[in-house]
């Protein structure tokens, strides 16, 4: 029973120092309403399917100036319009899977690192619209694909670097 015991408490201890938890996000419907913790590093959870408008803006009540890294698995089919505007991480990795991006998806954030899958097959307008300009944003995405395709379409303001991968 000891040993139970200890195993049990071992593994909830690796458990909390693996970053954000589910009462770090509200979700309703698979869909991420709102990130409400304060991890430098989010993984978004596996059963989120999409996520909401502005579900990562910074608020008085919830700052997210802190967030370092910010991981979407390839579970999130949708990203909505404006769903990281204003969030302030440093890198977002949006893993393959992802299928639609919304209109402003990154409006007036400035991450400094943005990886976008191949499998986005519809892209919104205006994706990196800025009121200050990027400022050496590598953008990890495929040669040719879609995403490569409309960011150099619609050649976000500031500077920024393709990277392909």
């Amino acid at each position: 029973m000891k040993k139970l015991f200890i195993l049990f408490l071992a593994v909830f201890l690796v458990a909390c120092q693996q970053g954000s938890s589910n009462s770090d996000f509200i979700i309703k419907n698979h869909t991420l309403v709102e990130y409400i913790g304060n991890e430098k590093e989010i993984v978004i959870p596996d059963d989120v399917t999409k996520i909401g408008a502005s579900a990562f803006e910074t608020s008085d009540e919830y700052p997210k100036d802190e967030i370092e890294k910010i991981t979407v698995p390839g579970t999130v089919k949708v990203i909505d319009a404006e769903a990281f505007a204003f969030c302030y991480a440093d890198i977002i990795i949006i893993e393959e899977g992802c299928e639609e991006i919304g209109d402003r998806a990154f409006m007036d954030s400035y991450p400094d690192e943005v990886t976008l899958p191949a499998s986005l097959t519809k892209i919104g307008r205006q994706l990196f619209e800025t009121e200050e300009g990027l400022s050496g944003t590598k953008f990890h995405i495929v040669k040719g694909s879609s995403i490569d395709l409309a960011i150099q379409k619609q050649n976000p303001y500031g500077s920024y670097e393709i990277v392909y991968d």
